[in-house]
């Protein structure tokens, strides 16, 4: 076939006929390829969708965070808080992440603890977390946990698991973590 000859092939995914160069080692260079990456990416005519798949993708992904609003069951416990200001979670992948705030609000109820329902059951396992609050009086470290049947929140008053007396007056409650589901 002799130095540069040139022969004509069909490039499969475009719809003309490409230049294929043969050189006199037998190197074979097929010009004007249209780019063929660009219809998988965003925007492109054949988008891949990785849903489902297992494994990890080469480049990070950045998931769609959407936060909801959940409306809370406060009357678990003996202690009931009268209120909340805002009750808002979002969940990525397994992990649930919760914003739980009450402002001003008042403990009535009986001497115990407050306990608040999750927006979300179906814990894995159990979490234990100080968090400050403001009794009504003073702002105090205070104690919070799933409790293992893995449905409500419960609020202690002090951080040794301390009981509300079921009377306290403009009590604050801000509540940010997260746990895992099954």
């Amino acid at each position: 076939m002799g130095a540069n000859k040139k022969l004509y092939g069909y490039y499969p995914t475009s719809s003309e006929f490409l230049p294929i160069k043969v050189d006199a080692n037998g190197k074979i260079t097929i010009s004007n390829i249209p780019a063929h990456k660009t219809s998988h990416e965003t925007g492109g005519s054949d988008k891949i969708n990785v849903t489902g798949l297992s494994g990890l993708l080469a480049d990070g992904q950045t998931p769609a965070v959407t936060w909801a609003d959940w409306t809370p069951t406060l009357n678990l416990g003996p202690a009931v808080l009268s209120g909340y200001t805002v009750a808002r979670y979002c969940i990525v992948g397994k992990i649930v992440f919760v914003l739980f705030l009450a402002t001003t609000k008042n403990m009535g109820g009986s001497a115990g603890w407050a306990e608040i329902s999750l927006p979300l059951g179906g814990v894995q396992g159990t979490i234990s977390e100080s968090i400050k609050i403001y009794d009504g009086a003073t702002h105090v470290n205070s104690a919070c946990d799933i409790q293992p049947n893995g449905t409500y929140f419960r609020i202690y008053k002090t951080a040794a698991n301390g009981n509300w007396n079921g009377t306290e007056v403009g009590v604050q409650i801000a509540l940010n973590t997260c746990y895992e589901i099954a």
